[in-house]
């Protein structure tokens, strides 16, 4: 797959500007608090925005795009998953979760059932996440192995997970935050472009 030199130089200078605001805004982070819960004052804007990304991910780019091939407009009723289930947490959950002074689901669990439980639950979400982080892998490395075809995919997968722990290791979830809401801006500006395109190829077949 050739490139022209524009879209080499965009893709890059967007890598950058992740990294970059990343470690910029991991000069703060100087406690556990800081780096595990953002000092609890992330604003309104960054939640959103990090939760919206965090669901728009390259799995889920790549199964509904799967699922629109195979069953066209039908595929748009996917994302109504995603809104009923946040709606629900956000009415029954969220307020509570706040309210607790805590770290982790985990360490809630032990708190009001005891340490067995606890042990449990972080075992659980351990697993969990393993397997959310390996098709999360996955799926971002069959997004980039078409541009690096002579790449091994072991490889290109360490690569792109370095970058990945490059933007947001230092900073923890202020950095998360902070990519996230770049990223969040991105697509917000690239939908309309797509949009524009898509219409003028439509035109010009017809």
């Amino acid at each position: 797959m050739e490139h022209s030199s524009a879209d080499i130089g965009f893709f890059l200078a967007f890598i950058l500007l992740l990294i970059g605001s990343g470690l910029y805004r991991a000069r703060g982070v100087n406690s556990e608090g800081a780096y595990l819960l953002a000092g609890r004052n992330a604003g309104f804007l960054s939640l959103t925005a990090t939760l919206v990304m965090t669901e728009f991910n390259t799995a889920t780019l790549i199964s509904f795009a799967s699922m629109g091939y195979l069953v066209g407009l039908r595929a748009l009723l996917l994302p109504l998953i995603f809104l009923i289930g946040l709606l629900f947490y956000a009415l029954t959950v969220a307020k509570k979760w706040k309210s607790y002074n805590g770290l982790s689901v985990a360490s809630f669990f032990s708190e009001r059932y005891g340490r067995d439980i606890g042990l449990f639950a972080s075992s659980t979400l351990l697993i969990a996440m393993a397997g959310f982080s390996g098709v999360y892998v996955k799926s971002l490395c069959m997004l980039f192995a078409p541009h690096f075809p002579g790449v091994s995919p072991w490889l290109l997968s360490a690569g792109l997970v370095a970058l990945v722990l490059l933007m947001t290791w230092r900073g923890g979830l202020v950095s998360i935050i902070r990519s996230d809401l770049l990223s969040g801006i991105v697509i917000l500006a690239f939908f309309p472009v797509l949009a524009f395109f898509a219409a003028n190829g439509r035109r010009r077949r017809l």
